[in-house]
């Protein structure tokens, strides 16, 4: 049934994968035994581990103590 495929679903979100070993296919790529958790896709560029990160942490609802400069830093901080 549906809630079947739900569970099945959310074993496969839990259960951590062992990155594939994966073969330099471009010279972009100067490490040719990389290991990336999804082989069939680029490595995701920095700057949008980046902003995933910030749009995710700016839905956050933290405590922001007394002595934190401003919000951003509060939310850094609380993600450590």
């Amino acid at each position: 049934g549906t809630s079947g495929s739900l569970q099945e679903a959310l074993k496969k979100v839990r259960s951590p994968r062992r990155p594939q070993r994966v073969m330099a296919v471009s010279p972009a790529i100067v490490d040719a035994s990389a290991l990336l958790l999804t082989p069939n896709f680029e490595e995701t560029p920095e700057t949008t581990k980046k902003l995933s990160l910030g749009e995710t942490m700016c839905r956050w609802n933290i405590s922001v103590p007394a002595n934190a400069c401003c919000t951003r830093h509060a939310l850094v901080r609380d993600s450590q």
